[in-house]
């Protein structure tokens, strides 16, 4: 049988014969950049005498407060866009855990005694 009867047939049956080409490779999915899930940083620092580390976030310094009795403290700051976990590398407290304000350029520690408000009851 010839090609162009064959072809014709497939045609009138709806079937599609072997791709080649230009026609194989446009019909292959092609590779793209994984889904990301948002910017991940990881950076060593050491808490300052006042108790405080700094970070830039947008070109802009932020300095968050972890409390005077972590003072010279090694830890590891483990962003992921705008929400921080501070640990302690050696023994793997977690000594603050925030999202930023990037609207404030001080993070204050959130007081540990406090009440909560009539609000959040």
């Amino acid at each position: 049988m010839a090609r162009c009867t064959v072809e014709r047939l497939m045609r009138r049956q709806g079937l599609r014969g072997i791709r080649r080409g230009k026609q194989s490779y446009s019909a292959r999915s092609k590779a793209t950049p994984a889904g990301t899930d948002g910017h991940w940083r990881i950076r060593e620092d050491r808490i300052d005498d006042s108790g405080v580390v700094t970070l830039r976030y947008n070109s802009k310094m932020h300095h968050i407060g972890i409390g005077r009795a972590h003072k010279g403290v090694r830890i590891r700051l483990l962003i992921h866009d705008r929400d921080i976990r501070i640990i302690n590398p050696t023994t793997g407290e977690l000594l603050r855990e925030l999202t930023l304000d990037t609207n404030t350029d001080y993070q204050p520690q959130k007081p540990q005694n406090a009440l909560p408000k009539e609000s959040e009851l």
